[in-house]
């Protein structure tokens, strides 16, 4: 039996042994893990994964914070995200391989489809994987600093850059933008702003708000500079990846249901 629930270091961006994903990828070959029936053990391991960047972001796991706080309360509503999400994940991963099994019209050997799922299962679990890691644990620090700043009624708050040479220009215009955290600005371009990316802010208790007219802010109407995505505060919507905006969320006919099951996989 494989060991499906000791997950690695999340400094490696290979969660699954080769032993594991030679066993995956049989069940999804045999259809015996299909898009109507995912694998549970391959989703606990995932949510792990994402549960150790949610801990990491957000400074403290569930026993860290009060249960009547607001802390906690956000802690929880963004660790169900994320197995909303590693739910999804699975479902657009399998639904992926399985239109690999009869490429040509009839079954493919296979051997053949172990080469090509094997890539399809590289791009979900170590390429992606990686990034949606990394945005997790920047999305969990968001929320968590966005909380603390409306519990502790921090006055201002201020945009902030890495202020370097690897700033993306669109980002840049919003360096040093200073508003109350009950401002609307916040509630659509609370960092992060886009995928890696590495803005914060920080508290003010003594300043001036910035005049949001004087700022040309056109850019964050650009999809392609602004997606739609990260166009979210996860300290308010309780969650670090967007159901209505994200790739995986997206179902074949018929499904609906089943997503709105959590494709009958395991929501804390």
């Amino acid at each position: 039996m494989f060991d499906w629930f000791k997950t690695k270091s999340v400094d490696e961006p290979n969660v699954f042994t080769a032993e594991e994903i030679e066993f995956y990828l049989l069940l999804v070959y045999h259809g015996i893990v299909n898009k109507n029936l995912l694998n549970p053990e391959y989703h606990a391991k995932i949510a792990a994964y994402f549960e150790k960047a949610l801990f990491e972001g957000y400074g403290g796991d569930l026993f860290s914070f009060r249960i009547e706080s607001k802390l906690f309360s956000n802690i929880t509503k963004l660790r169900r995200s994320l197995y909303v999400f590693s739910a999804a994940k699975q479902y657009s991963q399998v639904r992926e391989m399985s239109a690999i099994i009869n490429l040509k019209g009839e079954k493919a050997e296979f051997k053949e489809f172990r080469e090509k799922a094997s890539q399809v299962f590289d791009n979900y679990n170590k390429n992606y994987l990686k990034t949606e890691f990394n945005t997790a644990v920047g999305q969990s620090q968001m929320a968590r600093e966005y909380t603390d700043y409306m519990v502790n009624q921090t006055p201002l708050i201020q945009y902030r850059t890495q202020r370097d040479k690897r700033v993306r220009d669109e980002h840049a215009i919003l360096d040093g933008i200073t508003l109350p955290p009950e401002d609307p600005f916040w509630r659509y371009n609370m960092p992060k702003n886009g995928w890696n990316c590495r803005c914060f802010t920080v508290p003010i208790y003594k300043g001036k708000e910035t005049d949001l007219t004087q700022r040309d802010l056109s850019d964050l109407e650009d999809e392609k500079k602004f997606p739609k995505l990260f166009r979210m505060n996860p300290g308010i919507d309780g969650y670090i990846f967007d159901p209505k905006q994200h790739p995986y969320f997206s179902v074949a006919k018929g499904d609906a249901g089943f997503k709105k099951a959590n494709y009958n996989l395991f929501v804390p």
